[in-house]
């Protein structure tokens, strides 16, 4: 599954698609969540175009809460209201709503994979939703992304994008230390 967070910084580079490269190389199907991409995904449109892209070749499918039936409808409400509980704050109610619903989807189909920034997100998963299975929700962040992208050259993703990716994920102020963990641990020259 995919959350916003990662798709912004996965798909806003003009030069390179790589979302349309990673993608395609790490699943044959990534799941976006409906709310994602009706609330989340809007801008900038870049990062729409790619994901359409991949959504028009069948490597994105959009999940909707409507085609959910019966035992299926009652985990993911159940799921939602678990981790709404832990995650979306009193004084803003839509803060988070896109990974609990993502994370309730993805527990409610078994799909075992999260690609999120989210700092603390798999703590909260592995208290609220895992259970210790092969189907529990494994949260991959960024740090992750460049390590597949370094070890899967056949992604088509190289070492110089790889960077940019990282770097470009970093508050501004934190630039030079993002990049000497780039070169000293996660893509040494």
């Amino acid at each position: 599954m995919l959350d916003a967070d990662m798709c912004f910084k996965l798909g806003r580079y003009e030069r390179e698609d790589v979302l349309g490269l990673l993608l395609p190389s790490m699943t044959d199907m990534a799941f976006i969540h409906e709310y994602v991409w009706e609330q989340e995904i809007l801008q900038p449109a870049i990062v729409r175009e790619r994901l359409k892209e991949l959504i028009k070749i069948g490597v994105v499918s959009i999940v909707r809460e409507s085609e959910l039936r019966d035992l299926d409808a009652l985990v993911y409400n159940s799921a939602v209201r678990l981790l709404a509980a832990a995650m979306v704050g009193q004084n803003r109610p839509r803060k988070n709503l896109g990974e609990v619903v993502t994370l309730a989807m993805a527990h409610t189909k078994g799909i075992p994979v999260l690609l999120s920034d989210e700092r603390n997100l798999q703590a909260i998963v592995d208290a609220k939703l895992n259970t210790g299975s092969e189907s529990d929700i494994k949260i991959i962040r960024l740090r992750q992304v460049v390590k597949w992208i370094k070890d899967h050259p056949s992604c088509g993703i190289d070492r110089k994008t790889a960077k940019k990716i990282w770097c470009g994920s970093c508050d501004r102020g934190l630039f030079e230390k993002f990049k000497e963990e780039f070169d000293t641990n996660l893509w040494p020259l």
